[in-house]
């Protein structure tokens, strides 16, 4: 729809992380709207869970989220747990020049948010399925979705979190797809 209201036919996309499936998943969802597509760290939300299905080790390296999962919203708020990704995770990029000081308060506020938690959490909940409860249903779009467009995928060979079954199973599904591992990322 936001196409749509735009007037614009048909875009390159581009997506990190979380992005990145929701990227991929237009691009397979709707391929007559996308000319190219790249994920960056992440792969489609249909490969994500066909790895979570298949490969011990990627199910592992996810493992995080079943954690989040649970995760108590009201607990997270009451011990300031929402203030603590601002000092974590962005204060550190900011100070190391990474972000500019008008986007790291950007990020402080919207992590500071203490609604937030609830939003991350529920994400998670209504997005991922658990791998033992992995269903047809479980693939968005679809188990067999595929990409019909040029694509890449790109991520560095440290994330603790990317396993490269992803990439495999990305190429299963696509008709022109590049891989990139970028060394020490």
């Amino acid at each position: 729809e936001l196409l749509d209201q735009l007037s614009v036919k048909q875009v390159h996309l581009v997506g990190h992380d979380w992005g990145a499936g929701l990227a991929l998943g237009l691009a397979q969802r709707h391929p007559e709207r996308v000319i190219s597509v790249t994920g960056l760290s992440a792969p489609s939300q249909a490969a994500l869970t066909e790895a979570m299905l298949r490969d011990p080790k990627a199910r592992a390296r996810m493992e995080y989220i079943e954690r989040l999962k649970e995760a108590n919203p009201l607990l997270i708020l009451a011990t300031g747990g929402h203030k603590r990704v601002w000092s974590g995770a962005y204060q550190p990029l900011v100070e190391a020049g990474y972000m500019s000081p008008k986007q790291g308060q950007l990020f402080r506020e919207a992590t500071g948010d203490p609604r937030r938690p609830f939003s991350h959490i529920n994400w998670f909940r209504a997005n991922l399925p658990s791998p033992n409860a992995i269903t047809q249903t479980s693939y968005l779009p679809s188990r067999s979705a595929t990409l019909d467009m040029p694509a890449q995928i790109i991520w560095g060979d440290a994330d603790p979190v990317f396993s490269p079954s992803y990439a495999i199973l990305m190429q299963e599904s696509s008709a022109d797809l590049a891989l990139l591992e970028l060394a020490g990322v």
